[in-house]
C-alpha cells in the first residue's frame, strides 16, 4: 500500500510540478520601441531560449527582397523575475551583457553593458 501511494504521489508530482523555464515570466514575444528586433523568449529542453531577429525589406531595380537578420543571445544566468544573457554581433565586433527584470506581466527592463551601455523596455507582444 505504501508502494502504491509513493508510486502514486511521484506520478501526480511529476504532471503538475512543471521546470522553472517553461512557468517563466519571460516566455513570449517582445518589441521595443528602441530597437528594429523583436525578440522571441522560448522554453526548450527546461532553458530557454532566446532569438532576436529583424526582417530588412531592400528594393532594387524594381525588386523587392526581405532578408532576415538574427543575434544569437546565450542565458548565463535565471530567475523567476531575472535573468542576465550575453550576446556577441560579429559584423560589428559588438558585446554586452544584458540584465533583464520582469516589471510586471506586461513589460521588462533590460539594462545593456559592454559595447554599448543603455537602458530599453519590452512590451510584451503576446499577452
Amino acid at each position: 500500500m505504501k508502494t502504491l501511494f509513493l508510486t502514486l504521489s511521484i506520478i501526480v508530482s511529476t504532471v503538475l510540478i512543471k521546470p522553472k523555464a517553461e512557468n517563466s515570466k519571460f516566455i513570449g514575444t517582445w518589441k521595443s520601441e528602441g530597437s528594429d528586433y523583436t525578440m522571441l523568449i522560448t522554453a526548450k529542453n527546461k532553458n530557454l531560449d532566446i532569438y532576436n531577429y529583424n526582417f530588412q525589406r531592400q528594393d532594387l531595380d524594381n525588386v523587392s527582397s526581405v532578408t532576415l537578420s538574427t543575434v544569437e543571445e546565450r542565458v548565463v544566468k535565471f530567475s523567476r523575475r531575472k535573468m542576465k544573457t550575453n550576446i556577441f554581433y560579429e559584423k560589428n565586433n559588438h558585446r554586452v551583457s544584458i540584465t533583464y527584470k520582469i516589471i510586471n506581466k506586461e513589460k521588462m527592463k533590460a539594462i545593456f553593458k559592454g559595447n554599448w551601455n543603455g537602458v530599453i523596455y519590452y512590451n510584451k507582444q503576446n499577452k
